[in-house]
């Protein structure tokens, strides 16, 4: 399935190989901020890499990852959905905004597109978030969407610097705002 979607002045799309120069030129500036809890996000991000990185979320096991960006052409991030358990109705949420582009609502609408699909088009349930308890911009994002704060997961998420705990945050489609 490819995924395009639009709105509140975004394009999410899937990621092709012609956007390597765009994602490490994202990357880099964005590093220090992104690299502690996104472990690809390292400060050698090079165009191999992206183009590597494009061309395997290609296979539909992969999930549903998507490059997020502005009305004129801009990268601002990426937002996906990944882990999927059709039995019991759940999948992941991650996402990532560029340095230059934070404040500015990009992951809570990215995402909300998003979520608004997964819940209506695909027919999840729930949307997981697993996000690191250093992590307080994402937090925000997932509370902005209508995400609640389920528990903590002990070790759950392993860094560049090691397993670091992790709040579980869960949507379901009663939840979503906006």
């Amino acid at each position: 399935m490819t995924l395009h979607l639009f709105g509140a002045g975004l394009i999410l799309r899937p990621p092709h190989h012609r956007d390597a120069a765009a994602m490490v030129s994202a990357v880099r500036e964005s590093q220090p901020g992104i690299g502690r809890y996104l472990v690809w996000a390292t400060a050698d991000y090079d165009v191999v890499d992206a183009e590597q990185w494009c061309r395997a979320v290609e296979r539909p096991e992969n999930g549903y990852p998507l490059h997020v960006f502005d009305v004129h052409g801009s990268l601002l991030g990426g937002v996906g959905l990944h882990a999927s358990d059709q039995r019991n109705g759940k999948i992941e949420l991650g996402y990532w905004t560029r340095s230059s582009a934070r404040g500015r609502g990009v992951a809570v609408h990215a995402s909300r597109l998003l979520a608004h699909h997964a819940f209506t088009v695909m027919d999840f349930q729930r949307i997981e978030m697993i996000i690191s308890v250093d992590n307080v911009a994402s937090q925000r994002v997932a509370e902005k969407l209508g995400a609640r704060p389920e528990g903590v997961l002990h070790d759950r998420l392993k860094l560049s610097h090691g397993l670091v705990d992790a709040h579980l945050y869960a949507l379901l489609r009663r939840d979503l705002r906006g």
